[in-house]
């Protein structure tokens, strides 16, 4: 019992303690401008430059919001609720929050990055929403439309990002 404990508090202060810990250190060296731009060559683009450089200079914490992201749908699927639907329409719900976001935001320097994080969003979003209107043992018709729509998807991203590295 002692032990459980002690694996649930590690487990919180991991979880809470990682986003804090980057925001924190994204937010000083923001404020002291030692982000600087992608040109620039010190020592703190080096070290925590793949943190921010792909987002546009206003978002430079989204590292940290793709985190808090993360954490939170990996709760709601795990610890939510025993009951499969609410735990699917709360995902659901939260995905389509997580989509309107990032469209809203669009935090990445480049365009076709936002595309491809909104598409994969999108995506996830369905397939929740197609997920929590099924009710198990899930037919071999849903299965194999939920293989295809994810195949899709994935040949998709694949064109798009042969696509833009041959341009």
């Amino acid at each position: 019992l002692r032990l459980r404990g002690f694996f649930i508090t590690w487990g919180i202060l991991v979880v809470a303690g990682m986003p804090v810990c980057l925001s924190s250190a994204l937010y000083f060296a923001h404020r002291r401008r030692l982000l600087g731009s992608l040109d620039s060559v010190n020592k703190h683009i080096k070290r925590y430059g793949v943190l921010y450089e792909a987002y546009s200079a206003s978002f430079f914490f989204w590292e940290v919001i793709t985190l808090i992201r993360r954490t939170l749908l990996i709760s709601l699927a795990v610890g939510l609720s025993s009951s499969r639907l609410s735990r699917l329409s709360w995902l659901s719900c939260a995905n389509v929050l997580l989509v309107l976001a990032h469209i809203t935001c669009s935090p990445y320097r480049k365009p076709s990055d936002n595309l491809n994080e909104t598409f994969s969003l999108v995506v996830l979003t369905l397939e929740t929403i197609v997920m929590s209107s099924t009710e198990p043992p899930i037919s071999l018709g849903h299965q194999a439309g939920l293989g295809i729509l994810v195949i899709v998807t994935m040949l998709l991203l694949i064109v798009q990002v042969v696509s833009l590295k041959t341009k």
